[in-house]
């Protein structure tokens, strides 16, 4: 069998049996918990140039969406997938009392932040041997969508975070 025809085959696979075979290449959940936090922590903007307060960040499992179709480039493809969460925390300052040469910290304004990430997954099938394309194949026509994720392994490229973008709520 052909990579072209390999590619037929995952051009009519519906948004279920792509997430079945492939949700588990993206980071977890803790990775992107980790992600979003050092996104805030990074940009003093969102804590109006004050240290942040303990970031308490979740993802809504619910919200993981994967996009309906793999995007194609020759024998390259790319899945992306969005998921969204919410970070909130407590600015604190620091105040120095300079007679007493201490810092006392306070407690400022609380903030909450909607967060959304956007992954992407790159796949090349010119990595793939004739045998791996066979076994992909045989692993779409079974329906064997957990196995066609871990067959495909040896032609993943990368798993990237694009973008997070970050909402206060008011």
């Amino acid at each position: 069998m052909s990579i072209e025809r390999l590619i037929e085959k995952i051009k009519g696979l519906s948004r279920e049996d792509i997430t079945l075979a492939l949700a588990h290449e993206f980071n977890s959940t803790d990775a992107l918990t980790k992600a979003i936090n050092d996104k805030l922590n990074s940009d003093s903007a969102y804590a109006e140039g004050e240290r942040l307060g303990k970031l308490n960040t979740e993802i809504d499992e619910d919200s993981i969406y994967l996009s309906e179709s793999p995007e194609f480039n020759s024998h390259e493809f790319t899945i992306e997938r969005t998921s969204e969460g919410t970070s909130s925390f407590s600015q604190e300052i620091d105040i120095s009392d300079h007679e007493e040469n201490t810092t006392d910290t306070i407690t400022g304004e609380s903030y909450t932040y909607k967060a959304t990430v956007t992954e992407e997954c790159t796949y090349d099938l010119d990595k793939l041997n004739k045998e791996q394309i066979n076994a992909l194949i045989i692993d779409i026509s079974e329906k064997d969508f957990v196995s066609f994720g871990d067959d495909l392994q040896e032609a993943k490229i990368n798993t990237e975070i694009l973008k997070i973008d970050l909402e206060e709520q008011v």
